[in-house]
């Protein structure tokens, strides 16, 4: 069977600062039944989604996704976070443009986030309003594997010294593959540089919101985690999952895995758990 045909679209829009704002879109070849916002992690971008998310169009999903503001094709300093909230306006930003887009307007809208852009997905479903229509969270950065006296001396320095210099992001904790891992660290636009240690303090303290928040969460909730992941802590995701009081909530940790749960070699299991949540949403969207 043929796989149905897609296409791609890319642009810029403008940040309530000014700041220019990459983003991509994929559409499927008939009319889409709901549409799924991509939210990228820490050091990438969106252009490491284009395989799932041509698979989700392939399913019948209108897929958008924007590069965080210093990442990838977007404006800022590269791989600085100086506020996650600043990222949580530029996502709603987004959200807000893609429900007004012509073509989506009236579809169910459903956001899946990875790591950071997992906890920024999460907080923005903690204050969503009606037009979310559920949330899936990869791999989201609520506890990082740090130890907790580094943590604890990152966040006194963070306050004093936000842009001192940390470690650069050790990529073969991502992933399995050891191709897929150099293919990172070739990847132009990935952040290679030195993490600073306010960045670092800015997604340790998104992580907390977002926990302390856990009981607000209320959307259908999709939670996936990998066992072997180093990066962020699979007991966080869920301790987070206990918590929400999400009538349609499920936690799914995959055995073995690393971070980037999707695309580790069984990463298809991740991605039919993901597109089999985005059908069944659809299906009780239809029968409500």
């Amino acid at each position: 069977m043929s796989t149905p045909k897609t296409s791609w679209s890319e642009g810029i829009f403008q940040a309530d600062d000014g700041a220019s704002l990459y983003r991509q879109s994929w559409f499927p070849e008939t009319q889409p039944r709901a549409v799924v916002i991509i939210v990228h992690g820490f050091a990438e971008h969106s252009g490491r989604y284009v395989r799932h998310a041509e698979r989700l169009a392939s399913h019948g999903f209108a897929v958008e996704a924007m590069d965080l503001r210093g990442h990838g094709k977007s404006s800022g300093k590269r791989g600085l976070v100086r506020s996650v909230e600043r990222l949580i306006d530029d996502v709603s930003l987004f959200v807000n443009a893609v429900l007004g887009t012509g073509d989506h307007k009236n579809l169910p809208l459903f956001i899946w986030g990875h790591s950071l852009g997992a906890t920024i997905a999460g907080l923005i479903g903690v204050q969503a309003s009606s037009d979310i229509r559920g949330v899936v969270l990869c791999s989201p950065a609520l506890r990082i594997g740090e130890p907790v006296f580094l943590q604890s001396a990152g966040m006194v320095a963070a306050r004093i010294l936000p842009m001192l210099p940390t470690k650069r992001l050790n990529r073969k904790l991502l992933y399995s593959d050891e191709r897929l891992v150099l293919e990172a660290n070739e990847d132009p636009l990935n952040f290679h540089g030195f993490i600073r240690v306010g960045t670092a303090a800015q997604i340790v303290l998104a992580g907390r919101q977002l926990l302390a928040a856990g009981s607000e969460l209320v959307l259908p909730l999709l939670i996936v985690h990998g066992t072997e992941d180093r990066l962020t802590l699979a007991v966080a995701s869920a301790k987070l999952y206990r918590s929400s009081r999400s009538q349609n909530k499920s936690l799914s940790l995959f055995k073995g895995m690393r971070h980037e749960t999707f695309n580790e070699p069984d990463g298809h299991q991740v991605m039919d758990r993901i597109v089999d949540f985005f059908e069944e949403l659809v299906l009780a969207q239809h029968n409500a």
